[in-house]
């Protein structure tokens, strides 16, 4: 796994990894990919919820 100096890279990356664990043993890795899919779709279209994601005083 690549080093980051940035603690909330960490941070997502555990959660990723969470995630995909989770979706491998509960054999639902094309479900997630496809929810994945769906929400990156969601935030290049809506400025406003983009802003939301990545804003540190929501997240």
């Amino acid at each position: 796994m690549a080093q980051s100096s940035s603690p909330i890279s960490g941070v997502a990356e555990r959660y990723a990894g969470s995630l995909f664990e989770l979706a491998l043993q509960t054999n639902s890795v094309a479900s997630v990919e496809a929810d994945l899919n769906r929400f990156e779709t969601m935030l290049e279209g809506s400025a406003d919820l983009s802003r939301l994601i990545r804003s540190p005083v929501f997240s």
